[in-house]
């Protein structure tokens, strides 16, 4: 139980301390792509920290963490217009998501 109370404070504070992370409304502008803003240890395999994906519609978040060579694992929280979802959750062009990753340590 300790373990994610200090999973979730770290969230929280992760969450809180980007700017731009906790839109409310989609992207404008962005018709026909998802922004994607990778953190922390997720760059390892993105390399960059924010990329904008084609989708041609509503597409699982799971599938676009594979085509960024995520394993879907390391994602811990994903963020899509200021709402944490699962990977199985559709995004659409438009959307803005944050990923961020599991944290270990003790």
């Amino acid at each position: 139980m300790l373990f994610f109370a200090a999973l979730e404070d770290f969230h929280s504070k992760a969450l809180t301390s980007y700017d731009g992370v906790l839109e409310n409304e989609k992207e404008t502008g962005l018709e026909g792509l998802v922004n994607i803003k990778i953190f922390a240890s997720l760059l390892h395999w993105a390399k960059e920290p924010q990329v904008q994906i084609p989708l041609e519609g509503p597409t699982p978040l799971r599938s676009i963490v594979e085509r960024l060579h995520i394993p879907e694992e390391e994602v811990a929280v994903a963020i899509r217009n200021g709402k944490q979802v699962k990977l199985d959750t559709e995004v659409e062009p438009g959307d803005t998501v944050s990923l961020f990753p599991v944290i270990d340590g003790g």
